[in-house]
C-alpha cells in the first residue's frame, strides 16, 4: 500500500522528475517496507497519519498544504532511514 500510495501521488502531481526520484529510491536505495521491517507500531501509525494528512490536503485541493506535508513526510523518512542505517 505504501508504494502504491507514493506512486499515485507522484503520478497525479504530474511531476515526472519527482516520480523518477521516488521510483529510484524505492527500487535502488533499500526501500524499507513498513510491514516487513522491524518497525514499531508507533512508527507504522506515524506513516499512516502522514499519508492521511497528505491525502486530506489533496482531497481539499490545497496544494500548499499537500506540498508541506509531503516535504515533512520525506524529511522524517530520510532522517529515520539515516538513523536506522547509521549513516
Amino acid at each position: 500500500f505504501d508504494l502504491s500510495f507514493h506512486a499515485i501521488v507522484m503520478r497525479a502531481s504530474g511531476n515526472d522528475v519527482g516520480q523518477t526520484i521516488v521510483r529510484t529510491i524505492h527500487t535502488h536505495a533499500g526501500m524499507m517496507r513498513p510491514l516487513a521491517a522491524a518497525q514499531s507500531r508507533a512508527e507504522l501509525e506515524r506513516t499512516a497519519t502522514e499519508h492521511r494528512a497528505i491525502y486530506e490536503a489533496l482531497a481539499a485541493r490545497d496544494g500548499d498544504a499537500a506540498g508541506e506535508r509531503v516535504a515533512a513526510h520525506i524529511d522524517f523518512a530520510w532522517a529515520d532511514r539515516k538513523r536506522r542505517t547509521g549513516t
